[in-house]
């Protein structure tokens, strides 16, 4: 999958399906230096490496409900009960 692929799937994503939140988990890491080069428009990406997960959480739902979100995450899916988010 090629950057413009990407960016034409993310955008159908939050503009088309009106997803506000975007979950990426990608476990060997292979679209982490692509993920810097998305351009969006006002949707915030984050790479959730350097985000604390609590502090996310907080965010999304109490202090921008309406804001776009892609949250990038260069690991593994954690199991439903461990996940904060």
């Amino acid at each position: 999958m090629n950057l413009d692929q990407l960016q034409k799937g993310l955008e159908q994503a939050f503009y088309t399906e009106q997803h506000r939140i975007v979950f990426w988990y990608d476990a060997e890491q292979s679209f982490s230096e692509e993920v810097k080069a998305l351009n969006l428009g006002d949707v915030q990406v984050l790479n959730m490496a350097e985000e604390s997960s609590l502090a996310i959480k907080i965010k999304l739902e109490l202090q921008d409900q309406q804001g776009k979100y892609l949250l990038y995450f260069p690991s593994p899916e954690p199991e439903t009960e461990k996940d904060w988010l």
